[in-house]
């Protein structure tokens, strides 16, 4: 993605193509606290870092038979706690886990 939609012009921003340690650097400069991190491929670049303290994973109630797996099984153990687990009226299941 290159350019973000209208819709969200002023709530979201594409961040540069860095290392997860130099990414939150660039955050921090902008003043960010929070981070939202959206696809398997940069949610596992920060869990490898170890740069997450909380993970929020969304179930939708659909098989979707063959597809690429969230986690690799390169990915080093990390325990989790639960914080908070909850269901939509859509179906959808939401836990949100604090990263000990």
């Amino acid at each position: 993605m290159t350019s973000l939609p209208v819709t969200v012009s002023g709530l979201a921003e594409l961040s540069p193509k860095l290392t997860p340690p130099k990414l939150l650097s660039y955050w921090k400069g902008l003043g960010w606290q929070h981070i939202y991190l959206d696809e398997g491929e940069a949610v596992r670049s920060f869990l490898k870092c170890g740069m997450l303290n909380q993970l929020t994973l969304t179930r939708i109630p659909i098989i979707l038979s063959i597809g690429k797996p969230l986690f690799e099984i390169t990915l080093p153990e990390i325990v989790l706690r639960n914080l908070h687990t909850g269901d939509f009226a859509s179906g959808l299941g939401q836990s949100t886990h604090g990263v000990i």
